[in-house]
């Protein structure tokens, strides 16, 4: 018997009893909580996809578009990988169905997803070419429109498997949108997941997405979350490793401005010996913006010799910014290696003088100096020439818009 008709019914009374989250709840706190549960979202219906607001497509990769959490198009099959329809597999469910209790967007998410897309590496397959999956939310009137998007990716033994998302929105005329994404990672023994995330709404639509990861043995998952856009965007990564020697390295960049909120809540459980994890987050918050990272490491009894790592800066452009870091070590057993920590700062003063007395303008250097702050966290992205496109539009926004053609090569 399929299981999907009792888990959305699950899902939709956990969510009637969760109700949409509240700054009560400790991982939520900073986010715009009210202005979600008063957004009055309804599910999306399909609508036409402007051209221009679809991103160029990115060199040698093959493209899924998904509008309103509708599957619109895409390949079934390459590299060997197997494209479809997520069905009503049980496998694809079992994850997501063990946070349905306490996570109300996975329940929302659980109870409206439409089709939703299944991708699988058979074992040893290996994909030359990242897999780009563009999510478009469009509001089709003046309603608020709620796409829910899900996707199921299954590495098997021994594969290795790049996986672009790109989440973007129609035009500010269109009226206000909420996204709210699930993708579900299994990576069995050796398998190696890379995922790039890059957050770019407009700013009248509220993202949330949710990814959760299950790392057998040796199996390794890296993940690159950029966040630029959106009123309010939030990231939740949940890893656990599940088995001896599994891994995972997440790297997260939130740029905002305005009155953006970009929040970031990741969750690591360490449940096997001789696992590891690293996590390095950055921050450059403008205006009034606020950007936040909690990231909550946990090192269970029976994970011995277990090394982990976490870092967040965060760069402060404006008196009105706001930077909230939490990082959190959990250890119950004394066999591990860890560390956190967290950095709150300006642009260095001497630095920025330094660079005008080389011949750079003021905006130049700012913008030289940030984006040095910033390139760290897009190495290793599952698609180079995402990379280095986010890269060169990082600089320009980063020094208000101003070509970089004239800079000195020698300073």
């Amino acid at each position: 018997m399929s299981p999907l008709p009792q888990l959305r019914e699950r899902a939709a009374s956990r969510f009637e009893a969760l109700g949409w989250p509240s700054a009560r709840s400790e991982s939520w706190r900073y986010f715009k909580v009210r202005d979600l549960r008063e957004g009055g979202f309804t599910p999306g219906s399909p609508a036409p996809s402007p051209a221009d607001s679809l991103p160029a497509a990115l060199d040698g990769a093959d493209r899924i578009v998904v509008i309103n959490g509708r599957t619109a198009s895409g390949p079934t099959e390459r590299d060997g990988l197997t494209i479809g329809p997520l069905g009503d597999s049980r496998r694809h469910f079992d994850g997501t169905s063990q946070l349905l209790d306490d996570a109300a967007m996975v329940a929302l998410n659980t109870q409206h997803f439409v089709d939703g897309i299944a991708i699988r590496a058979p074992k040893d397959a290996v994909s030359e070419r990242p897999l780009e999956i563009v999510l478009l939310n469009v509001a089709a009137g003046p309603t608020p429109a709620m796409a829910s998007p899900r996707i199921f990716i299954e590495a098997g033994r021994n594969s290795q498997l790049d996986v672009v998302f790109r989440f973007v929105s129609g035009t500010p005329q269109d009226g206000p949108a909420l996204t709210n994404a699930l993708i579900h990672v299994v990576a069995t023994d050796g398998a190696r997941v890379r995922t790039a995330t890059v957050c770019d709404e407009a700013a009248n639509t509220m993202h949330i997405h949710t990814t959760l990861v299950e790392l057998g043995r040796d199996a390794h998952y890296a993940s690159h979350v950029v966040m630029r856009g959106a009123a309010a965007d939030r990231s939740e990564i949940r890893v656990r490793l599940a088995d001896q020697g599994a891994s995972c390295d997440l790297r997260g960049l939130y740029v905002a401005d305005g009155k953006q909120v970009h929040d970031n809540y990741t969750q690591i459980e360490h449940l096997a010996p001789h696992t590891s994890s690293n996590e390095l987050y950055r921050g450059i918050i403008e205006d009034r913006a606020t950007g936040t990272f909690q990231g909550r490491v946990l090192i269970h009894e029976g994970a011995r010799v277990s090394e982990a790592h976490q870092l967040n800066n965060n760069l402060l452009l404006g008196d009105a910014a706001v930077a909230n870091a939490k990082p959190q070590l959990e250890i119950d057993n004394d066999d591990v290696v860890a560390s956190h920590g967290s950095t709150v700062g300006q642009l260095d003063d001497d630095a920025l003088f330094y660079l005008q007395s080389r011949g750079l303008s003021y905006e130049h250097a700012r913008g030289l100096l940030t984006y040095a702050f910033a390139s760290e966290v897009l190495d290793g992205m599952a698609s180079t020439t995402l990379a280095e496109q986010l890269g060169r539009e990082l600089e320009e926004e980063l020094s208000g818009g101003t070509e970089h053609a004239s800079w000195p090569t020698e300073l």
